[in-house]
């Protein structure tokens, strides 16, 4: 009886092998984008796991993580150029994030990172998951010096 309901969770593919039956299952999406003198984006503990869409803002904006916790993540996509207007993601990050032409280096002590004004483009991304201490970063972007780091 508890086989039947363990192998309920999987479906057979035309080989025989099995496959976990929620694949396909929708990402939780987040759409940041607007039009607001400045616009600000707290993102919860219960947020995550969900891609964040960076849809250009026409205003200085700034998104803010959950504590740090481990196991957290969340994905940012950039679905349309970036405004004239700088994104502020604060947290508490280490890692790398790489641009056309270099390797942005996220020490350990970096409070923010910013998306600069009009270098980041459609494709670009990066990712963090916290460690329970800070946000370990990675990612990719196409302009060089499209991303900032800031010390705390």
């Amino acid at each position: 009886m508890a086989e039947e309901k363990y192998l309920k969770a999987y479906s057979k593919s035309a080989l025989g092998n099995y496959l976990v039956s929620n694949r396909g299952v929708k990402q939780n999406c987040i759409t940041f984008t607007g039009t607001a003198t400045v616009l600000n984006l707290t993102l919860s503990d219960e947020d995550s796991g969900s891609t964040v869409f960076l849809n250009g803002t026409a205003a200085a904006s700034t998104i803010t993580l959950p504590a740090q916790d481990a196991g957290l993540e969340f994905d940012f996509v950039c679905t349309a150029d970036n405004s004239a207007h700088d994104t502020v993601i604060a947290g508490l990050f280490d890692g790398h994030v790489a641009d056309a032409d270099s390797v942005t280096d996220l020490a350990d002590a970096t409070a923010s990172i910013t998306l600069v004004a009009s270098k980041c483009l459609i494709g670009d991304s990066f990712r963090v998951i916290s460690n329970g201490t800070k946000w370990i970063v990675s990612g990719r972007f196409i302009t060089d010096a499209a991303v900032t780091a800031e010390d705390a």
